[in-house]
């Protein structure tokens, strides 16, 4: 049972290590943090299913399949296709990419929606690169905020990463934010 899936959040990773990171992560919150168990989701979902996600075999490739076949054989589009949830499935709000080079620099690249953000990550030796965007037109997005989250959210994760290390070597290490 892992309790860090979200069955109303569908996503793959790409690597099994992506499968531990929240895995393992969420082990170590819970003995630092043990009076906030309450606030996690209940662990009663199957990692068998979440499994099967990581490996490809999630429904989004089979429904595009359906509308491709369906498309090519001049049939009516399903309704399932035309159905709100299904549209707002396939919106991808948040893109992105990481452009893996051992030079410091930066890449961008717009978002795929209008009210959606570009996020380009460069990741280096001691740090990362980020390039986050948006459009100026839609009200809704905010390219400051979103780095300022993700600013957070780093951060954060690299003082869970500190302490899982202080465990282990008998002590507790904060980390200084990067400038």
């Amino acid at each position: 049972m892992d309790p860090c899936f979200l069955p109303h959040l569908p996503r793959r990773s790409s690597q099994i290590q992506q499968l531990r990171f929240p895995v393992n992560g969420f082990a170590l919150q819970q003995r630092i943090v043990n009076a906030q168990k309450s606030q996690f989701p209940p662990g009663n979902v199957d990692i068998l299913g979440f499994f099967w996600l990581l490996q490809d075999f999630g429904i989004d490739n089979h429904m595009l399949g359906l509308r491709e076949i369906a498309k090519e054989l001049k049939m009516e589009t399903p309704d399932v296709f035309t159905d709100e949830a299904f549209l707002l499935s396939n919106q991808f709000i948040l893109s992105t990419s990481q452009v893996p080079t051992t030079v410091d620099m930066f890449c961008c690249y717009g978002p795929v929606v209008a009210n959606g953000y570009g996020a380009c990550y460069n990741p280096q030796a001691d740090h990362m690169v980020f390039c986050v965007s948006s459009f100026r037109e839609c009200a809704s997005t905010s390219s400051l905020l979103l780095a300022k989250a993700l600013d957070l959210a780093l951060n954060d994760m690299r003082e869970l990463c500190n302490r899982c290390n202080a465990e282990k070597e008998g002590g507790v290490k904060t980390a200084t934010p990067r400038k």
